[in-house]
């Protein structure tokens, strides 16, 4: 049985939380719904800056979604940008998330800007650049949730695509065989993501009816659950 580290980059605000609970919550609850019951978690509030003693302290680490943007010039995220220096030296397991997704990037090279697109919300489609990676998917594309408007726009050259989209072409990628990240949310559930677009209507705009609609497609987030703890598992 693996420990997980989670390692969160933000907090979730009120009346958000009560009702769906923070981003560890909504990460253990999306490996649960997977049916992949084997894993233990510790929770780290990185943004607090508060880490494991030791790297070794977990198996393997995931790299929440956040408010914030890599490129931020704040302390406690260029701390996060070193640990995930550390982890790559040391090939340690580690899975990004969203802002995971672009931290991981951003740490090793690459470039993270906010997308002149705009918001990506809603069920978005992703084609799948590599089969090894999510085999539980019969199908060359998946769907899953989506929230940022920050985008990965340059890989690091370490970096192997994974996933793509038209509206954000750099939606994944690995990392040797010890990183995984991915632009999307599988971890949000379709109630969660309807209240967050609520919540930005008045600044979605346009934007805010298709991503609504969207939400009655049915999304691929258990089969990319399943693949990302085979990622974790693999030795």
């Amino acid at each position: 049985m693996a420990l997980i580290g989670l390692l969160v980059a933000d907090t979730v605000d009120e009346p958000f939380k009560t009702r769906f609970g923070g981003y560890a919550d909504m990460i253990r609850r999306m490996f649960a719904r997977a049916g992949v019951l084997h894993h233990e978690f510790k929770s780290y509030e990185v943004y607090r800056h508060h880490y494991p003693e030791h790297m070794d302290e977990c198996d393997a680490y995931v790299i929440s979604g956040s408010r914030r943007s890599s490129y931020d010039n704040e302390s406690w995220i260029e701390r996060l940008l070193d640990y995930i220096r550390d982890l790559h030296r040391n090939r340690k397991k580690t899975v990004g998330i969203c802002f995971g997704h672009q931290c991981i990037a951003t740490a090793l090279g690459g470039r993270v800007e906010k997308s002149s697109r705009g918001w990506g919300v809603g069920v978005h489609e992703y084609n799948i650049l590599s089969r090894e990676i999510f085999p539980k998917l019969a199908s060359s594309s998946m769907f899953l949730q989506c929230s940022h408007q920050d985008q990965v726009v340059e890989l690091p050259n370490v970096g192997e695509p994974v996933l793509e989209s038209e509206f954000c072409p750099h939606a994944g990628m690995k990392v040797g065989d010890h990183f995984l990240s991915i632009q999307p949310h599988p971890e949000f559930c379709r109630d969660f993501a309807e209240y967050l677009l609520r919540s930005r209507e008045d600044e979605l705009g346009k934007r805010f009816s298709p991503a609504m609609n969207s939400l009655s497609t049915k999304t691929h987030a258990n089969e990319v659950s399943q693949s990302l703890s085979d990622f974790i598992d693999a030795r």
